[in-house]
């Protein structure tokens, strides 16, 4: 059946950054070169000249682990480092929208790099090749919405990783293959049964037994988020929607939903018509 792929929101989150290594810029703004690329480690993270280890902040890109492969054969792999090589290498970047090191001493950044006359945002260029895939805690509400764009146009294309049977959304129901999938991030598909508010928190359940089905666990901060955007989750029982996260065991198979974008409805082709 056709579906469009419609997504809810964008984060809105503290605003942190900088263009070069101190100031700050957003993906409106881009900044322009001011260190250059020594090496890229691996699809996601490259070093500076300067001995800076950047991991390219809110993407998360194709490992062999995602299909329990040799890294050095597993194609999506190899198809987006060698994508972020062709963006990065021997280039002048710029980076924007840092969070702190993390314990590798990497620095989380968004990165911007000179092409000719053009500046370009290289996390939504991976994206929009299908070389990454989006993931939650941007810094800034603009850069959210281009990245999700630009998923779901190579989405829709089946560019890159999409072609990929490792990458199609899971089924919530019934919980095996997500259960399956635990510790991995995932985009997990299927219809709402039912929304459940326990001491402020709300739970989708997607199977009559919350003990081993699916389970979206939602916060309030999360879900008056939403409401902000005019959805209010305990009414989409009935719905069909996607859900991104890392897949935790918790009785059975869950989803924490730690931003408004990680929940999405899918709308049918006769909804998606009237938009």
């Amino acid at each position: 059946m056709v579906r469009a792929f419609a997504q809810l929101s964008v984060i809105a989150a503290l605003v942190l950054g900088l263009a070069g290594p101190s100031a700050f810029a957003s993906c409106a703004d881009l900044p322009r070169g001011t260190s250059a690329v020594a090496r890229v480690l691996d699809a996601v993270t490259v070093i500076l000249a300067d001995g800076t280890v950047v991991r390219l902040h809110g993407i998360l890109a194709p490992d062999g682990a995602d299909a329990d492969a040799d890294a050095a054969l597993w194609l999506p792999e190899a198809d987006a480092r060698h994508a972020l090589e062709a963006l990065v290498a021997g280039r002048s970047v710029g980076l924007f929208s840092p969070r702190a090191r993390d314990r590798h001493g990497r620095l989380p950044a968004q990165l911007a790099v000179v092409d000719g006359e053009r500046t370009l945002w290289v996390q939504e260029e991976l994206v929009a090749l299908g070389h990454a895939r989006v993931t939650a805690g941007l810094d800034d509400a603009a850069c959210g919405q281009r990245l999700f764009t630009a998923e779901r146009a190579a989405r829709s294309a089946l560019r890159g990783l999409w072609r990929n049977a490792a990458y199609q959304p899971v089924l919530a129901e019934p919980p095996g293959p997500a259960l399956a999938r635990a510790d991995s991030f995932q985009i997990v598909s299927g219809t709402v049964l039912q929304a459940v508010d326990v001491r402020g928190t709300t739970y989708l359940n997607f199977g009559a037994d919350w003990r081993r089905d699916f389970t979206a666990v939602v916060s309030p901060k999360v879900r008056q988020a939403l409401s902000a955007r005019g959805l209010d989750i305990r009414t989409l029982a009935g719905r069909h929607v996607e859900v991104r996260g890392w897949i935790e065991r918790r009785n059975g198979p869950q989803i924490v939903v730690r931003s408004a974008d990680d929940l999405a409805i899918v709308l049918e082709a006769a909804e998606a018509s009237k938009q």
